[in-house]
């Protein structure tokens, strides 16, 4: 048996060998899917060993989210100011109070993104220059002999002097309340201390320690209405001091300044 080349001219290259004899016998290259498979296998093992070697590892998954509690906001429709425009002072009695002509209308609104039993109470940043006394009682209509019923109107300066521009109130109208979808009238009332029964309410009274409150109910008496829209209109009425005592040398704005504090539960 002798080793030849294949044929003149090609080498060898280690995967077709021909052996010659008498008989001619013919030996394929090995095959490459059983080299491959080999191959495979062998690796497999190895990553086999390794993995088991591996120490164990793990990773977080953390779930996140908030609770929003139901919230309101308010608002005055117009932007909350009330303004009786220009007054002469030559209009202005000399020895009485003056009730400027007309009220003004303003409405408090409060919307909640849930049903909520709202309320407010109101405090005056110019109580220390409130004009409160029985005259100035009935020139503003009427009110409740009460000094917490009259709100300052600022003061202005006459010579050297500071003079009291005068006082207004504020009358609670028939408030309404969007309950389930559907808007209707509601009675005023108020609650005189935390936990006080309602009754019905008139004009609004300021405070200096979060009460009386004011809201809107289904009677009189009954518990304050649980809503999502509320609307509180108001009226407002005003009166300035006597003509004498206001002789400015200058426009003088009326500088009148309630502050409403809105709770809701």
């Amino acid at each position: 048996m002798k080793l030849t080349p294949k044929a003149p001219g090609v080498p060898y290259n280690g995967s077709h060998i021909q052996f010659v004899s008498r008989n001619t016998m013919r030996f394929n290259p090995l095959s490459k899917t059983l080299v491959t498979a080999a191959v495979a296998g062998l690796a497999s093992v190895g990553a086999s060993t390794a993995f088991a070697q591996m120490a164990p590892q793990s990773v977080d998954m953390t779930v996140t989210g908030t609770i929003v509690p139901a919230s309101c906001s308010a608002n005055f429709t117009g932007g909350g100011e009330v303004d009786f425009g220009t007054i002469r002072l030559i209009d202005l009695p000399d020895s009485a109070y003056y009730r400027i002509p007309g009220t003004k209308d303003v409405t408090l609104n409060v919307n909640c993104n849930a049903g909520k039993r709202v309320m407010f109470a109101v405090t005056d940043a110019q109580t220390a220059n409130a004009i409160a006394d029985t005259a100035m009682y009935t020139a503003l209509g009427g009110i409740t002999a009460n000094a917490n019923y009259v709100f300052g109107l600022g003061t202005a300066t006459v010579g050297s002097t500071p003079v009291n521009l005068g006082s207004y109130a504020i009358q609670m109208q028939a408030p309404t309340a969007t309950v389930g979808g559907t808007s209707a009238v509601r009675t005023a009332i108020t609650q005189a201390s935390n936990g006080g029964a309602w009754a019905a309410a008139n004009w609004v009274s300021k405070t200096v320690t979060g009460f009386p409150a004011y809201s809107a109910g289904t009677s009189a008496t009954a518990v304050i209405t649980t809503g999502t829209v509320f609307q509180f209109p108001l009226r407002v009425s005003a009166a300035l001091n006597y003509g004498s005592r206001l002789q400015v040398a200058d426009n003088t704005r009326l500088n009148g300044q309630a502050i409403f504090a809105i709770s809701y539960q």
